[in-house]
This record gives structure tokens, C-alpha cells and sequence, in this order.
């Protein structure tokens, strides 16, 4: 069975959207999304850039508590997050539970909110 022009033509079309998906899915690959860890990362790197430490919280029987705690001049509780990723309901409430007891939590979403804090935090003014 012959195979005409017009049925080549319709392959090469087809395959030609599959090389612009392909190229699209690429680029979309190559722009980083940043993900909760990233921010995390580069909250203990900054912390011990500064002469901090930082300690990965575990709470027993709690949900939505902090994620970590930050000792740079002072000691400081961070919940940290994906940027445009919002506060669960649980951890809104833990939030309410500390703040009543005169605990601040400091919520990271970004790389410069992140510097923000360092900086708040090096300065003291937290």
C-alpha cells in the first residue's frame, strides 16, 4: 500500500507538535519551581552563615506545629512554606495557642522573606 504526500504531511505536522510540547515541557523544567525545602535549605545555611543554629523540631501528640527553631540573638519559632502556599487550619490554631502565651512564629515563604528575618534577626529588632 503506497503512502501519499498528504499522509506524510499530516505525520510531519503531528510530529512537529510533539517537538513544540517536548520544547515547552523543557523550558517549564528548566524554570526551578521552589519548594518548601528549597526555602528550608536556605534558612539553615543563612543561620549558620550568621554563627546560628538551627534545630528541626519534632512535636509529640501535636499537629501543625513549627518547623523549626532558630537560635540567632535570641530564639525564634519558624514555620516554613512553599511561596503561595498558606497556613493549614492546624497550624493557624497551634499559631493562636503559642501567640497566647507570648510565643511569636515567624512564617517563611521565600528566599526573601528568609533574608528578611536574618537580617531582622542579626539586627535584633525581631
Amino acid at each position: 500500500m503506497a503512502v501519499t504526500k498528504a499522509e506524510i504531511k499530516a505525520v510531519q505536522k503531528g510530529i512537529g507538535k510533539h517537538l513544540d510540547t517536548n520544547r515547552k515541557t523543557a523550558a517549564k523544567a528548566r524554570t526551578k519551581v521552589v519548594r518548601e525545602r528549597d526555602v528550608e535549605k536556605y534558612l539553615v545555611e543563612l543561620v549558620k552563615a550568621h554563627h546560628g543554629e538551627v534545630r528541626k523540631l519534632k512535636w509529640i501528640g501535636r499537629r501543625g506545629a513549627p518547623d523549626r527553631a532558630v537560635f540567632l540573638n535570641g530564639f525564634h519559632l519558624v514555620e516554613l512554606k512553599a511561596p503561595g502556599e498558606g497556613l493549614r487550619p492546624e497550624q493557624k490554631r497551634e499559631q493562636a495557642r503559642l501567640r497566647a502565651v507570648g510565643v511569636e512564629v515567624r512564617v517563611l515563604d521565600s528566599y526573601d522573606r528568609v533574608r528578611l528575618f536574618i537580617h531582622a534577626a542579626v539586627l535584633r529588632t525581631l
